[in-house]
């Protein structure tokens, strides 16, 4: 037997039906619908296991595969080694991926999983040697796609509110991962075995402060993907040395930028009442730390690594340092300085959104005549100053 086709009233297609139909080349249906609801058994119940090649008829392959909206589950085994797929589009409908779903579709090289999706069987995608790109849209994602060795990068969505443990583990070659704005908690083993991961790209840092990585017993945050990769971004070619946390954030989270090496300055806003353990440990490079803090409060001395405390300076309030030499955590900094460093000596953080610009500098104090990325500061013809991060 060489073909096979199979009509839109099948439902059900029992074990080993195909077993051992190796001269299987064709198989045709009409209805990729249909298709997507029977009942495969096992494997060898489903004839691509053996063809590789799915038509709607005899001189027409399908190689983008578009689910129909009627759809809301794809069945176990459904696309199992139709290796000629190049494409794939997954409607909102799509509550259910099933087990092997598209195992071995070596054709495939990005999927985007849409918010709908509340489950995915096991090796849905496993044996899909060219998937490097994927995007996640669902409200929690599970280990769906660990040990996958050929995955490089992940975006995830600004529906994912939960990233479960193990999700991405083991994703060896996996070197890029984006972050929407709905993260709250990542558990412990997600980026665990993420050897080549070189970019994080966060582009809501209030969100990120506010995430919840969890550390495993062991004492590592295998939940924050920059213990691996040491690099966080705003976009895909900015990368953040100078971090300001923005106003109105009132916590940075526990281990939150764990292991950022190039981060030269964190600014901490006058709105934070916490910093959580290990927020900033190993963050080896970090010259100078910004606090506008001025109702202090005690924090852990591993917030931040001892070659901060010994070689960093830490800027502080006008007429706060006492309090800060007090504070628990505060008083480790070797070098403590009221006022904030040269160059933005004169920011007031002050709205003047109604006021006309006069004049525009940078960080370091020079002159700059349009908005430029990174820190801007602004000065308007009412006197007052304020300070903008342009992205």
């Amino acid at each position: 037997m060489k073909s096979v086709h199979v009509g839109s009233s099948v439902s059900i297609i029992e074990k080993n039906a195909f077993l051992s139909c190796n001269n299987l080349t064709t198989v045709i249906t009409h209805d990729i619908g249909a298709w997507c609801g029977i009942k495969f058994k096992n494997e060898h119940s489903n004839p691509l296991r053996y063809a590789g090649h799915l038509y709607k008829n005899v001189d027409e392959e399908y190689k983008d595969i578009i689910i129909p909206n009627s759809v809301i589950s794809i069945s176990d085994y459904a696309f199992y080694n139709a290796t000629v797929i190049t494409s794939l589009c997954i409607p909102e409908s799509v509550t259910n991926i099933g087990t092997k779903a598209f195992y071995g579709c070596t054709g495939l090289t990005n999927i985007d999983i849409p918010n709908s999706i509340n489950s995915i069987g096991g090796d849905a995608f496993a044996g899909c040697l060219n998937l490097t790109d994927l995007s996640i849209d669902c409200s929690v994602i599970y280990a769906w796609f660990a040990q996958m060795s050929n995955i490089k990068n992940v975006i995830i969505g600004n529906s994912v509110k939960g990233i479960r443990k193990n999700a991405f583990k083991d994703c060896v070659n996996l070197k890029n991962v984006k972050f929407g704005n709905s993260v709250t908690e990542i558990e412990y083993g997600v980026f665990d075995g993420c050897v080549n991961l070189t970019k994080v790209i966060v582009s809501d840092l209030a969100t990120w402060c506010g995430i919840h990585f969890v550390m495993d017993d062991k004492g590592f945050y295998s939940s924050n993907p920059l213990m691996f990769a040491h690099h966080i971004y705003s976009d895909e070619d900015t990368e953040i040395t100078r971090l300001i946390i923005p106003n109105g954030v009132k916590g940075i989270g526990e281990g939150a930028f764990y292991g950022c090496q190039e981060l030269v300055s964190a600014e901490i806003p006058s709105s934070v009442t916490n910093i959580g353990n290990n927020a900033f440990a190993d963050c080896e490079s970090i010259e100078e730390v910004v606090s506008f803090v001025r109702m202090i409060f005690n924090i852990n001395k591993n917030v931040f690594s001892n070659k901060t405390y010994l070689n960093a300076t830490l800027y502080v309030p006008e007429g706060r340092k006492k309090a800060y030499e007090a504070a628990t955590g505060w008083q480790n900094f070797v070098y403590m300085e009221e006022g904030v460093p040269a160059g933005i000596h004169d920011v007031l953080f002050d709205d003047s959104s109604d006021a006309v610009e006069v004049a525009r500098y940078d960080s370091n104090g020079k002159i700059i005549l349009a908005p430029t990325k990174g820190l801007n500061i602004i000065k308007y013809i009412n006197g007052k100053v304020k300070k903008v991060y342009v992205r």
